[in-house]
């Protein structure tokens, strides 16, 4: 569960950095 969670905390990040980028 937790690392599910912590994977997902990372894809959003992921996400966001590349949204912020662009």
């Amino acid at each position: 569960f937790f690392y599910y969670r912590k994977s997902f905390l990372k894809r959003t990040l992921k996400a966001f950095l590349l949204k912020d980028k662009i």
